[in-house]
C-alpha cells in the first residue's frame, strides 16, 4: 500500500533496500567474488521497480491521482452554448405600457431636445422634477406607445407629438403648470467644457508668458498637446502664443483638453421645448412651430 500510494517512496525503498545490503545478510558473510555486489544491487532493486513501473502505467486502476489538493483556477470557468433569449419583447411591452400609463396620470405632455447632452445635468433636472417623468430614447417604442396616427393613437391628437420624435428628443410627463415649465426651460442653461467635435463662436488665444494657474509637472502634458512651452523655477512658461480654438472650426480631442486645463467653458447645457400636448390640444413651442406650420401649409398648396 504504500509502494502505491506514491512513487518518491518507492525510490527511497529502492535506495534503502540497496543501501542496506551487508546488514540484512550480515555483511562480512556475502561472497562478493561469487556474488557481486551488482547482482545483489540488481536483486534488491528489480521487484521495487517493477511495482513503480505498474503503478505509473495507463491500465493501472489505482485512484491515486495527484495534485488534487490544488486549489482551482479562477480562469477556468463554464460557458453555456446554449441559447438564452434576451427578453426584449417584455421590456418595450413593459415601456409602452409605462408610457400609457404616464399619458394618463400627467397633465402635460412635453417633447424636449437637448443642447450639449450631459448626463448629471439631466440628472440634476430629474431630481429637480422629481415628481415628473423624463425619458430619452427608444423613439419607435415611444410612437407605438402613443400612436403614430388617428387610427392608433391612444388620445385624441396625440399622434402630432409622435411627429417631432426625430433625433436626440425625449418625453417630458408633468403635472407642472404650462407656463412655469416653459419660462423655466427657456431660461436655464448651464455651462460646461466643450468636447471633441464642438464648433466654438470665437477665437481664443494665449499670449506667450508664465501661467501661474497650472502646477509645474502637467508641463510635459502641454507640451504633448502641442504647446511649446518650458518649465523655469517650477513654473510653466509659454514660449510663444497659441490658439487654443478657431471660431467656426471643430475642436479636435487636444484642444479639448487643453481648454479643460485652463478652465474655458464654451457649451452650453440647454434643453429646448418642441411642443406641449394637454388632453387633446397639441401646440407647438418656439421656432419649431413656425417651421411644422410652413411645412403644413406646402402640403396644403401640393
Amino acid at each position: 500500500n504504500v509502494l502505491k500510494t506514491s512513487p518518491c517512496v518507492m525510490f527511497l525503498v529502492i535506495l534503502f533496500r540497496s543501501s542496506g545490503i551487508n546488514a540484512e545478510y550480515g555483511g562480512s558473510n556475502i561472497d562478493t567474488t561469487t556474488n557481486p555486489p551488482l547482482l545483489h544491487l540488481l536483486h534488491f532493486s528489480l521487484p521495487p521497480l517493477f511495482v513503480c513501473f505498474a503503478t505509473l502505467t495507463p491500465n493501472n486502476t489505482s485512484t491515486h491521482t495527484p495534485f488534487t489538493n490544488m486549489p482551482k483556477s479562477k480562469r477556468a470557468k463554464v460557458y453555456s452554448m446554449t441559447n438564452v433569449s434576451k427578453r426584449v419583447p417584455e421590456r418595450k411591452e413593459k415601456l409602452v405600457s409605462d408610457i400609457r400609463e404616464w399619458a394618463s396620470e400627467y397633465k402635460y405632455l412635453f417633447v424636449f431636445s437637448v443642447e450639449n447632452m450631459r448626463n448629471n445635468k439631466l440628472k440634476e433636472l430629474r431630481a429637480k422634477f422629481a415628481s415628473s417623468r423624463f425619458l430619452m430614447g427608444k423613439k419607435k417604442v415611444m410612437k407605438v406607445a402613443l400612436g403614430v396616427d388617428e387610427a392608433s393613437e391612444i388620445k385624441p391628437d396625440i399622434h402630432y407629438v409622435t411627429k417631432l420624435l426625430e433625433g436626440e428628443v425625449g418625453l417630458f410627463f408633468t403635472n407642472e403648470a404650462k407656463e412655469t415649465v416653459i419660462k423655466f426651460f427657456t431660461e436655464h442653461k448651464e455651462t460646461d467644457f466643450a468636447r471633441a467635435g464642438f464648433i466654438p463662436i470665437e477665437t481664443i488665444n494665449r499670449s506667450a508668458g508664465p501661467i501661474d494657474s497650472l502646477p509645474g509637472p502637467l508641463e510635459p502634458t502641454l507640451r504633448d498637446l502641442g504647446m511649446h512651452t518650458s518649465l523655469r523655477n517650477g513654473i510653466i512658461h509659454l514660449d510663444q502664443e497659441h490658439t487654443l480654438c478657431t471660431a467656426g472650426e471643430p475642436l479636435s480631442p487636444e484642444q479639448a483638453k487643453i481648454l479643460k486645463y485652463f478652465d474655458i467653458k464654451l457649451a452650453d447645457f440647454h434643453v429646448h421645448l418642441k411642443c406641449v400636448y394637454e388632453e387633446g390640444n397639441f401646440e407647438l413651442i418656439g421656432p419649431q412651430s413656425v417651421l411644422m406650420r410652413e411645412e403644413e401649409d406646402n402640403q396644403d398648396e401640393e
